[in-house]
């Protein structure tokens, strides 16, 4: 994902498809950068996976 790449209803369409087969990991480099431009995947993630760790700047999430 990329600023501009994506709309808004393109989110909710990525948030839709993660919900009928979620994956069990999520990678998520700059995750600060990310939240400003596509901050209902950050809520999405937040509210349904747990952050375990960062490598770098990539934040590791697992699915509850």
């Amino acid at each position: 994902m990329w600023p501009g790449d994506q709309t808004a209803q393109d989110h909710e369409r990525l948030i839709e498809e993660a919900e009928r087969d979620p994956p069990a990991m999520v990678l998520l480099a700059e995750q600060r950068h990310v939240a400003a431009f596509a901050p209902a995947i950050i809520e999405y993630l937040r509210e349904r996976y747990l952050w375990t760790s960062e490598v770098g700047d990539i934040a590791i999430y697992v699915r509850f």
